[in-house]
């Protein structure tokens, strides 16, 4: 089962690298400007819960804040001392290119055969090229 969820990540990592070339936003903490507000941000809903977000651009591939918005959830998961996340919802809105996921954090070996559950360092492994991140950062 490792194996198919391995297959499965790198798959969307290859999936969603093809559209890498339209990003007008790169990978940084959520940034509020006058026109827009672009960026990751993270809202605590229990103790091991989160909503995920990460705001695009307007009229921008929301698949690329898809993708940022997941690769954010892996490394919230990290940071916050837990070893794997089970994605419970996905959303995003197309109109001004956001998404979001909300995740529950847990500690251990994602449960096999899971296909919603993610080991959080294997996805920032797997993912990490094709993040564009912002270098003022």
């Amino acid at each position: 089962m490792k194996t198919l969820r391995t297959l499965l990540l790198i798959s969307i990592a290859f999936t969603l690298s093809a559209c890498g070339g339209v990003a007008t936003y790169k990978y940084a903490p959520m940034r509020e400007g006058f026109f827009n507000t672009t960026g990751y941000n993270a809202v605590q809903v229990d103790s091991n819960t989160y909503r995920v977000i990460f705001y695009g651009l307007r009229n921008s591939s929301v698949e690329i804040a898809d993708r940022y918005s997941f690769y954010r959830a892996a490394e919230l998961t990290l940071e916050k001392g837990f070893d794997y996340f089970v994605v419970l919802q996905t959303g995003d809105d197309d109109k001004n290119g956001d998404a979001w996921n909300i995740i529950r954090m847990f500690k251990g070996a994602p449960p096999e055969g899971d296909l919603a559950a993610f080991d959080a360092r294997e996805v920032t492994k797997d993912m990490a090229p094709f993040i564009q991140r912002d270098s003022s950062n």
